[in-house]
């Protein structure tokens, strides 16, 4: 199966067998986004693993447990002379308070922020976010039809209906991030495929490379470019072309092998 990703592949970079129930999402779905090359893949899988903690959660963890910390990692926040020990341990709060009223999130008592906080391999956040890949889907649709709402994406089980596109669980999860990486206009600039395109691309996908963050998705990165492509599996890491390097899952490997992947996510 040459040209795709494997349980393998996927356990050398994230050391363990997580990314296993997303591999048959990965392999059609980033293809179906143009996320075909080596360079492309490798981003994309680096940040997905430092976003999730190598596939382990795919929903933002809002518990925090000290007041500084809270202030630390919403330093773009003015809480002014707030009371800031009611979120402590509180993240419902907590997300309604930082996101609420931004980005097409209606402010509290609105649940927005807690509903559209992040999610997925990406942690796509805010409603207006979940609103343009909602309409992404609609507009995908054939025919093309008003189906799909942001609150499908983020709500498990909302109205009990397209329960597949909950962005918490694997296609959903999968899809999100693909649809969001594109929207960006990130892909020319992983092609790049150097430190400073890297750096440059995190950015565009609002992961901006500070301190520990960075190193983590850093270091993801570097395996990503030892494992896909590195050992032959995927590609040849030594080219510089992105045109040889672009994978055609179609023409790469046997018909059947897309067919059977897209059956098992079907059933899945």
């Amino acid at each position: 199966m040459a040209n795709v990703l494997t349980s393998d592949i996927m356990k050398n970079i994230i050391g363990n067998n997580n990314g296993d129930a997303y591999i048959n999402h990965l392999n059609v779905y980033m293809n179906m986004y143009e996320i075909n090359t080596l360079p492309r893949i490798q981003f994309f899988i680096a940040i997905a693993c430092g976003e999730t903690g190598g596939f382990s959660k795919l929903d933002e963890n809002l518990n925090y447990k000290s007041i500084e910390r809270i202030k630390t990692v919403f330093s773009n926040i003015n809480f002014g002379n707030e009371d800031l020990s009611q979120y402590v341990g509180n993240p419902e709060l907590l997300a309604n308070r930082v996101y609420g009223g931004r980005f097409n999130n209606n402010p509290p008592p609105s649940q927005d922020g807690w509903d559209f906080r992040g999610g997925g391999l990406f942690q796509l956040t805010f409603r207006g976010n979940y609103e343009a890949f909602a309409k992404a889907i609609n507009e995908g649709a054939n025919p093309p039809s008003p189906i799909i709402k942001a609150e499908h994406l983020a709500i498990e089980n909302y109205e009990g209906e397209h329960k597949d596109y909950y962005i918490r669980k694997h296609m959903g999860a999968v899809k999100s991030a693909c649809h969001y990486v594109k929207s960006r206009g990130v892909l020319p600039e992983a092609d790049k495929n150097t430190e400073e395109s890297f750096i440059a691309a995190c950015k565009k996908v609002g992961r901006c490379p500070d301190g520990n963050n960075y190193k983590k998705k850093r270091d993801y990165w570097i395996k990503c470019k030892t494992f896909i492509g590195g050992n032959g599996i995927v590609g040849n890491n030594n080219t510089t072309s992105t045109e040889n390097t672009r994978l055609n899952f179609l023409t790469s490997f046997d018909l059947n092998v897309f067919l059977d992947a897209k059956q098992r996510i079907g059933n899945n």
